[in-house]
């Protein structure tokens, strides 16, 4: 324990852009997440029925005929793994490397996560579950499930009141983009499906193109322009918001067009995003859409 106590502490004393992204497990259940990962590729490139699933899902690209056979292999590897001598060290490089991570993750055991770092109060440190960085608070972790939405919501939170504090006469939501779009993927369900994560409703047209009706207007602020203490790491931390204040405090500008995102927030890119979430099906369209899009505000400002 005091061991892992040491580790935890030396994580913590780590600059925050090194340690992006936490597995929190302890070794068995890191070893059962290695051989899950190792053998999804080899089982689905075997059987050709590889399938857009949770990827330690067994029932998720095996058929009922295989299913048996893939149980045997998982539990048959997961067994020498766990009770082999490989190191925690040598499994968590495995693991990052069959999942195709961009960003190696950081192995913490649950017994000692939160004498480390902060995680949600509401909710138990999870064993098993990849863990990201709260963009701002660099002593917070949020479960990768939820990230995406959660950023977006703070990220959409602290815009609207920057554009408060800036002066803003109004705020309308002008656009939505999304990478999954991009690529041929669905626009349509995942921005609807997301609507309610920022309280906006938006109706679609067959192509994908969208109708908004989102609009926030401000009473002219008895102070100054300024960008609160409480924001400014936001600003600091987000290229859009930080431009935002800029232009509006040094040149006075009246208008602007600002976006925000999820995307690389701390190196955590939409790739590693959609490669953890771990959502069923339902809520997958959410996470998704929370991940891979961008929001595109028109703002007006009262004159200075």
């Amino acid at each position: 324990m005091r061991d892992e106590m040491k580790k935890a502490m030396e994580l913590a004393a780590l600059p925050p852009r090194k340690r992006p992204v936490l597995l929190i497990a302890d070794r068995d259940k890191l070893a059962e997440m290695t051989t899950r990962a190792e053998i999804y590729p080899w089982v689905a490139g075997v059987l050709d029925v590889y399938k857009q699933k949770v990827w330690w899902n067994p029932t998720g690209y095996l058929t009922a005929g295989f299913y048996e056979a893939g149980e045997d292999l998982y539990t048959e590897t997961s067994a020498v793994l766990r009770e082999g001598n490989t190191s925690e060290e040598v499994l968590i490089a495995r693991l990052g490397k069959a999942l195709k991570f961009t960003i190696p993750p950081i192995l913490l055991a649950p017994s000692i996560a939160d004498d480390a770092f902060r995680f949600d109060h509401l909710k138990s440190v999870e064993n098993g579950k990849f863990y990201l960085l709260h963009p701002v608070a660099h002593d917070h972790y949020v479960l990768a499930a939820d990230y995406p939405q959660r950023v977006l919501l703070e990220t959409h939170a602290a815009f609207v009141d920057l554009a408060a504090s800036l002066g803003a006469k109004s705020v309308k939501l002008t656009s939505v983009t999304t990478t999954e779009s991009a690529r041929g993927g669905g626009l349509k369900l995942p921005l609807e499906e997301i609507n309610g994560v920022l309280g906006i409703t938006a109706s679609f047209d067959n192509s994908g193109g969208g109708t908004y009706s989102h609009e926030k207007t401000f009473n002219r602020q008895v102070l100054d322009p300024h960008v609160p203490e409480e924001l400014k790491p936001w600003v600091e931390t987000d290229t859009n918001l930080r431009s935002m204040a800029n232009l509006r405090l040094r040149n006075g500008i009246t208008t602007d067009r600002v976006s925000i995102s999820v995307a690389s927030k701390f190196g955590i890119d939409a790739e590693l995003l959609a490669k953890i979430g771990d959502k069923e099906a339902a809520v997958s369209a959410v996470y998704r859409a929370a991940a891979t899009s961008s929001w595109h505000f028109a703002v007006e400002y009262h004159p200075l």
